[in-house]
């Protein structure tokens, strides 16, 4: 049990560093949206009920980034889909197309995510702002 709860307190320490990086990284935005997402796991296809607001910030150390938004509802999906996909690599779709297909390392419970990667930041500014292909 002390094992658990250590992981437990070091996840949430995690989280509250990274929330705090992310206020004091200037960041400067490039294009911003709402958009359908599908997650494609071997064994299961998710559609979220709710577009993912998404922004495409260059960050500070010069390299593009995703930052990814889900609803309330989406979100609890979302943390019950990556637990059980843990190990597994799963594609995320948008506008029919693979658009980055990471391995999920741990459930992700904070309703955000980040894709980071020229090609996948670069895809996501012109979907975004020139709309589906």
């Amino acid at each position: 049990m002390e094992v658990v709860a250590s992981s437990n307190m070091i996840i949430v320490a995690f989280k509250a560093i990274l929330a705090f990086i992310m206020m004091v990284i200037p960041t400067e935005q490039l294009a911003t949206g709402a958009l359908a997402v599908e997650l494609v796991a071997p064994s299961e296809h998710l559609v979220f009920a709710n577009p993912v607001q998404f922004e495409v910030v260059l960050a500070e150390y010069g390299e593009l980034e995703v930052l990814a938004t889900l609803s309330a509802v989406d979100a609890a999906i979302f943390e019950t889909f990556t637990g059980r996909h843990i190990g597994e690599n799963v594609d995320i779709i948008i506008c029919s197309r693979t658009l980055i297909s990471p391995k999920i390392l741990m459930p992700i419970s904070s309703g955000a995510f980040v894709i980071s990667g020229a090609v996948a930041s670069s895809a996501m500014i012109d979907i975004l702002e020139n709309g589906c292909p």
